[in-house]
């Protein structure tokens, strides 16, 4: 089950999310998932 949180991000970050999940057609916490996803291996 997922649970709603909160993400504090500088503008730049959040423009550069904004333009990656435009081009990859997901949402800014999906790439956020798979990005923590990664950072656990």
């Amino acid at each position: 089950m997922l649970k709603r949180t909160t993400v504090y991000l500088e503008e730049n970050e959040v423009e550069t999310l904004r333009k990656i999940s435009f081009i990859q057609n997901v949402s800014m916490a999906e790439l956020i998932r798979r990005g923590r996803k990664k950072s656990r291996r």
